[in-house]
């Protein structure tokens, strides 16, 4: 068999990157605009486990499209707007035979750190925010929360969400940061994620 490009794969959600897609970050074909980190710590679908899992290590994928869920960069009639560069994951992906797919689904992701140049401002807010709005100890607060109720993890739980929330302030005023590059440089709101822990902000 071989790929008729009918688009079913772009459309059940965008590839995650591996180290070998870094470069395609290097050289422009992929931009922030285009990216969302999912970091460690963070409850996340996964489409091979058919679950939703807790990430134990952070990983960059490309965005969906808000409306349709399929890959931001699907147009039209079933066009990949990257297609002679796209990510490893795309490459190796043929729905009639997953095996490739399967083999290299979880090994050498990508994370921000693998994009953006280690000794940069960027890299420096991004080890920073991950220091001060750790989801690894959002989820033992929210464990906490729902045994205990109230009380000092609810206060942690309020100071990390208000800290996330300075560090997106800041970056839209000084640097001019929008959303669409939030949500690689700082992943999701933390709002947004307490609510996928079923934990109304």
């Amino acid at each position: 068999m071989e790929c008729t490009c009918c688009g079913t794969c772009c459309r059940n959600g965008p590839p995650g990157l591996h180290l070998e897609d870094a470069v395609l970050y290097a050289d422009g074909v992929l931009d922030k605009s285009h990216l969302l980190t999912l970091r460690r710590g963070e409850p996340v679908w996964d489409n091979v486990a058919g679950r939703v899992v807790t990430l134990s290590r952070e990983m960059v994928r490309l965005k969906s499209d808000p409306g349709s869920g399929a890959c931001i960069l699907l147009q039209g009639e079933n066009h990949c707007r990257i297609y002679a560069r796209r990510p490893l994951q795309c490459r190796a992906l043929k729905c009639w035979d997953t095996s490739d797919l399967e083999r290299i689904y979880r090994r050498k992701r990508a994370g921000r750190l693998d994009l953006v140049p280690e000794e940069s401002a960027l890299a420096e807010i991004i080890l920073e925010h991950d220091r001060q709005c750790s989801l690894l100890e959002l989820g033992d607060d929210v464990d906490r929360l729902r045994r205990e109720g109230g009380g000092e993890a609810l206060d942690r739980i309020r100071a990390l969400l208000e800290r996330d929330a300075w560090f997106r302030d800041y970056l839209r005023e000084r640097a001019g940061a929008g959303d669409e590059v939030l949500d690689f440089i700082l992943g999701a709101p933390v709002e947004a994620i307490l609510g996928r822990m079923g934990i109304a902000a």
